[in-house]
């Protein structure tokens, strides 16, 4: 039992570090406006209030640049099985990758992809750009201990 604790205590001050890390290589979001823009954690825009179905479609057909990975969630940050599939959404017009991995996106701005995973902290990087050279990208951490 002591064993399994430390081990997970040794897991938690990795992930700890890799998010630390994550955290200070980030580069800011780029702002052509001169206003000061706020940001949110992922754990934070889960927590606000769900966009709905009809803007979403909107903004996917036209409009700026935008990305919102739906899935993996913060509440499913360990898992029991080798792959995670990767839901969100984009603007239409947008390159998306995850994982360097170019992916489709429907007609809606939407995209699912399976990432496989190796026994222990695993990062995902979704990145979306458009053709104007503006970037987003949201840096996942998914953890996976096989049952």
């Amino acid at each position: 039992m002591t064993k399994g604790l430390i081990q997970r205590a040794k897991l938690f001050a990795l992930i700890t570090g890799l998010v630390i890390a994550m955290a200070a290589c980030a580069e800011p979001a780029k702002n052509d406006s001169a206003e000061p823009t706020a940001t949110t954690s992922s754990a934070a825009q889960a927590t606000e209030t769900a966009t709905p179905v009809a803007s979403v479609a909107q903004d996917a057909i036209g409009g700026e640049l935008f990305l919102k990975v739906d899935s993996p969630t913060v509440e499913n940050l360990f898992v029991t099985t080798d792959n995670v599939q990767v839901t969100g959404h984009t603007t239409i017009d947008a390159l998306l990758s995850v994982n360097d991995s170019v992916l489709e996106i429907d007609s809606e701005g939407k995209f699912v992809h399976t990432v496989q995973l190796e026994e222990g902290p695993n990062l995902i990087e979704v990145v979306a750009s458009d053709v104007d050279g503006h970037q987003m990208d949201e840096v996942l951490l998914v953890i996976y201990e096989p049952a």
